[in-house]
């Protein structure tokens, strides 16, 4: 134990000293920590971000669907609103996973919305397969951002996106579907919380 009233004014003074240079030696070490864990967590989430969202698909959406939906043939609602099928993005759940092979894709589409398949063909929908996903949300975040809309998200404009999971047998997809009306509506870029919501939300009618 140190006795201060033995201590000279100098010896308190180099001591204080000390202790400040220290206090500022670990605050600093600190600083230099806090900022490389930082850095290593950006690497690192670019790292998983990289694998998990596709590359920008580069689709100019006016020029392959400059109007709405066709005036005969099957048709296509969501929300009660009459649409056209521009682009149909599909992706399997999970690390390792695929999609089905090719002859059953239309099965596979048809299981959240009966028919989809034949109106991707009639309206002449871009079909795109990325790689498998991890989550409803980081496929939803990754759609709206490669395939981005017109006006504030698509907001009052003719344009919608709706992204969500969806079942066939015991495995799961991701459906995206990037879709044109007539005119302007509220609609936007939408995430379905649950599959079920699918049949709630679209209509398809081959009359």
């Amino acid at each position: 134990m140190i006795d201060l009233e033995r201590l000279t004014p100098d010896q308190i003074l180099i001591g204080v000293t000390c202790a400040v240079g220290a206090i500022v030696a670990l605050f600093v070490l600190l600083k230099s920590f806090r900022k490389a864990l930082r850095a290593f967590s950006t690497l690192f989430a670019r790292k998983h971000r990289a694998a998990d969202v596709p590359a920008p698909a580069e689709i100019d959406l006016e020029e392959i669907a400059p109007s709405g939906p066709p005036p005969t043939g099957p048709s296509l609602h969501a929300y009660n609103v009459p649409m056209r099928l521009v682009v149909l993005v599909l992706a399997p759940v999970g690390r390792g996973s695929q999609l089905p092979s090719a002859e059953r894709l239309p099965e596979i589409v048809d299981q959240f919305a009966p028919g989809l398949f034949a109106i991707a063909q009639a309206h002449q929908a871009r079909i795109k397969i990325w790689p498998p996903q991890l989550s409803t949300q980081g496929f939803a975040a990754a759609l709206f951002a490669n395939l981005p809309l017109p006006g504030h998200r698509g907001k009052g404009t003719p344009w919608c996106a709706l992204a969500g999971r969806f079942s066939a047998g015991d495995q799961a997809f991701l459906a995206g579907l990037v879709l044109r009306a007539a005119a302007p509506n509220s609609l936007g870029q939408i995430t379905l919380a649950h599959e079920a919501e699918w049949l709630g939300v679209l209509r398809t009618s081959h009359v």
